[in-house]
């Protein structure tokens, strides 16, 4: 990609020149709480760059001043790619957005919605219907987040660690547990916004759950990611893995 004038793709300089000071004002205040060390900024629109910017250091014990070029950690991409992975797939025909993935996936027929009660305690309920593709393409499962840790004053964490579903060290292994984990909400009920459609453990490799009740098995969720869009992009790692420039 290269940099050009922001107008000639459509875009301000005059407020794109408003990211620079808010970002040194958020990296001065985050950076004397202890929550960062710098940030890099890009702006790109019609294939060329129109802002970029690094802010804050790339080292806090030597003092290296962060730079645009700098490889840092990006979190959460495995969702956007595990649905283009799954979305190649749709159109291969190899499954339609409303199947549910109990078809792919056994088990999750069987998933349970936690009801709050008003003694604060939750009783499970089955779910209203399936969880289908549409439902995690759109982030409206209901699944929720949690359970890393025992959390005996939040009876949803509580309930979600008991599973043990973090607990594994294997794709298979987890999706094995995840059907015991009680769900927030059943899928698409109106006002349904659970945002994790996907789970993703960069220290354990797990791949994103389209990817996971798309392909059914660790071994074809490896296939979609390095056979259909890594390795034709010359890309030869994998999700979590650092790779040198």
């Amino acid at each position: 990609m290269h940099y050009v004038v922001p107008e000639q793709v459509g875009m301000s300089s005059a407020r794109l020149a408003r990211i620079n000071p808010a970002c040194s004002a958020m990296w001065t205040a985050r950076r004397a709480r202890g929550q960062l060390a710098g940030l890099v900024t890009l702006v790109a629109r019609r294939g060329s760059i129109v802002h970029h910017e690094a802010f804050g250091m790339s080292d806090l014990e030597s003092g290296r001043p962060m730079r645009t070029d700098d490889i840092v950690c990006l979190w959460s991409m495995s969702k956007p790619v595990t649905s283009v992975a799954a979305l190649m797939l749709y159109e291969e025909g190899r499954f339609l957005l409303d199947d549910p993935i109990s078809r792919f996936a056994p088990g999750f027929e069987r998933m349970k919605v936690a009801v709050s009660q008003p003694d604060g305690s939750l009783r499970l309920e089955p779910l209203e219907s399936e969880i289908t593709f549409r439902h995690l393409l759109t982030h409206t499962s209901g699944l929720g987040y949690g359970g890393r840790a025992p959390s005996p004053d939040d009876p949803f964490n509580e309930l979600y660690y008991q599973c043990g579903a973090w607990q594994v060290d294997t794709l298979a292994e987890f999706a094995r547990r995840l059907p015991s984990a009680p769900w927030r909400s059943s899928p698409g009920r109106p006002g349904n916004t659970a945002w994790v459609s996907s789970c993703w453990r960069p220290d354990r490799g797990h791949l994103g759950m389209p990817s996971m009740c798309t392909c059914g098995s660790a071994s074809l969720a490896r296939w979609a990611w390095r056979y259909r869009l890594c390795h034709p992009r010359g890309q030869a790692g994998a999700p979590g893995h650092h790779l040198q420039p």
